[in-house]
C-alpha cells in the first residue's frame, strides 16, 4: 500500500480537484466579461439566473410625502407568495429602487466587483439585495460565489427534515473543522431555528413533514480560498408525482446542482417483515402516503424533464441515501438479509480533509447489496436514469428515536458523507484513494 504522502497520489488528487473547479467555475461564470470577479446570481426562491449587476434593492425607509418613496404594495413579490400561501396577508413595504435608473446611476455601491449597496434619495445607505423578478431578499453571498441548489427529496417520514437539520449542526460542529471550512448562515434566523429544531429532535422526536412550502435552507460555506452558497430544500418526495405541485412549489428541482435522495428502509415490504415492525397507526389517521427510493426516482423521470430530457440520463449528481440506517442491524441474524455484522451500514466513518473514495465505494457497494437483496427495482432505475450516483446509508439519530428520547443523546452515523462527496463532485473538496 503507498504511504499517505505519497507525491503521486497528491498530483493526481490535485489535477483531478483544479479541473472540477475549472469545469464549475466557467459553468457559474457564463454570461459574464471575462475577469470581472463575480458569478452570475440564482435567486432561491423563484430561480431566475442574472448578472449581479442587475440586482434590485428594497429601500430602508419610507416617505409618504413623495409618491416614489411611499410605502406600498410589491405586486410581485406578492403575487410569488398568493401563488404558494393563498392565505398570506398583504403587506406595505418600503419602495424597490433600481440602481440601473438615471437617479441612482451615481450611488452604486460594490464589494470588489459586486454590486452591493445603493445610496438612497435621502443619502443613506441601502444593502437590502432583492431578486429583479421576484422581489425576494439575496443572501449575502450573492454574485460572491457559486449558486449550488441541492434538492433533498424523500418520501414521508424518510427522515429529511431531521436529517437536514443534524446535517446542518454536524456540519459546523465537527465536519467543518475537519475540511478547514465554516458553515455561515445567508438568511437571519436560521441558525437559531436550527438550534431549535435540533433541541427539539433530541428531545421530542419529529413527526412528518406536510407537503407545504418549505422555505430553503440557505448557507454559505467558506473554505479559506474559496466559497459557495447551498441552497437546500426539503422536498416531500410523494408531491413529486404531482405536476401542480413542482410547478408552485419546487421549481428548485429544475436548477438542481446535486440531489440528496433519501429512502426509509421501512418502506421496504421484506424488510418491514424482518423487523417485525407495522405502519404506525398515527401515520395512517394523518394520511401519510410512504413512498419507496423507487417511486421518488420514477416520480423524477415522468415530472422533472428538465433532469430527464429526451429519455436521457441525468448528470446531475445524486446521492441515494437509506435513512435510519441503525435500524438494520437487526437484520445480521439473517444470513440471506443483505446486512452483515461488519457491513459498512451499520459503521460510523469520519472523513478529514478529503474524502476516502475507497471507503465511498466499499459503503456504495454494502448498500448496493442490501438493495439487490430487498428492492432491484431501485438498482436498475438508478443505473439507467443516473450517469453519477452513489449509495449511502446514514443514521441521522444514531438510535431509533424512542431509545433517543430515553438516552437523551444523538449519535450521527455517516450523515455527512452524502453531502461531502456531493462536494467532491462539485469540485470543492479533493477525494484519494487510499489502498
Amino acid at each position: 500500500m503507498p504511504p499517505k504522502n505519497d507525491p503521486f497520489l497528491r498530483s493526481i488528487e490535485t489535477i483531478s480537484l483544479d479541473r472540477r473547479r475549472k469545469l464549475r467555475y466557467e459553468h457559474s461564470r457564463r454570461n459574464l466579461p471575462p475577469n470581472t470577479g463575480r458569478y452570475n446570481i440564482v435567486c432561491p426562491f423563484c430561480f431566475e439566473e442574472f448578472n449581479p449587476e442587475y440586482v434590485f434593492f428594497r429601500a430602508t425607509y419610507h416617505d409618504n410625502s413623495k409618491d416614489d418613496m411611499r410605502l406600498q404594495v410589491d405586486s410581485l413579490l406578492e403575487s410569488f407568495w398568493k401563488n404558494i400561501d393563498e392565505t398570506r396577508a398583504v403587506e406595505l413595504l418600503e419602495p424597490i429602487l433600481n440602481p440601473n435608473s438615471n437617479n441612482y446611476r451615481n450611488g452604486k455601491i460594490y464589494d470588489g466587483q459586486v454590486l452591493k449597496g445603493l445610496i438612497q434619495p435621502n443619502g443613506t445607505q441601502t444593502y437590502d439585495r432583492i431578486c429583479p423578478r421576484c422581489h425576494n431578499k439575496l443572501p449575502v453571498s450573492a454574485g460572491h460565489s457559486p449558486s449550488n441548489i441541492v434538492s433533498v427529496i424523500g418520501g414521508t417520514a424518510a427522515g429529511k427534515t431531521v436529517f437536514i437539520t443534524i446535517l446542518l449542526h454536524y456540519l459546523t460542529n465537527k465536519t467543518g473543522p475537519n475540511f478547514d471550512f465554516c458553515p455561515i448562515e445567508m438568511l437571519m434566523g436560521q441558525s437559531q431555528e436550527f438550534t431549535q429544531k435540533y433541541l427539539a429532535i433530541k428531545n421530542k422526536g419529529h413527526r412528518a413533514t406536510p407537503k407545504e412550502y418549505i422555505y430553503p435552507q440557505i448557507f454559505d460555506i467558506k473554505f479559506p480560498n474559496d466559497s459557495l452558497t447551498i441552497c437546500m430544500y426539503d422536498f416531500p418526495g410523494e408531491a413529486v408525482s404531482s405536476a401542480d405541485y413542482i410547478k408552485r412549489m419546487a421549481r428548485h428541482l429544475h436548477k438542481t446542482s446535486a440531489i440528496l435522495l433519501l429512502a426509509d428502509p421501512t418502506n421496504i415490504a421484506s424488510v418491514t417483515a424482518n423487523l417485525g415492525t407495522e405502519t404506525d397507526e398515527d401515520e395512517e389517521d394523518e394520511g401519510v402516503v410512504r413512498v419507496s427510493a423507487y417511486d421518488v426516482i420514477t416520480g423524477l423521470i415522468n415530472f422533472v424533464p428538465q433532469i430527464f430530457g429526451n429519455g436521457k440520463k441525468t448528470s446531475v449528481p445524486t446521492a441515494i441515501v437509506y435513512t435510519k440506517s441503525d435500524l438494520l442491524e437487526a437484520l445480521t441474524t439473517d444470513p440471506t438479509s443483505g446486512v452483515s455484522a461488519t457491513s459498512r451500514i451499520l459503521q460510523d466513518f469520519e472523513h478529514r480533509g478529503f474524502l476516502d473514495l475507497d471507503e465511498v465505494s466499499a459503503v456504495n457497494s454494502d448498500v448496493l447489496r442490501f438493495v439487490q437483496t430487498h428492492d432491484r427495482r431501485v438498482e436498475t432505475a438508478a443505473k439507467n436514469n443516473f450517469l453519477n450516483y452513489n449509495f449511502f446509508a446514514v443514521s441521522s439519530l444514531g438510535y431509533p428515536t424512542e431509545d433517543t428520547l430515553v438516552r437523551n443523546v444523538i449519535s450521527p452515523k455517516r450523515v455527512d458523507e452524502p453531502f461531502l462527496w456531493l462536494l467532491y463532485q462539485l469540485g470543492f473538496i479533493s477525494g484519494r484513494r487510499i489502498l
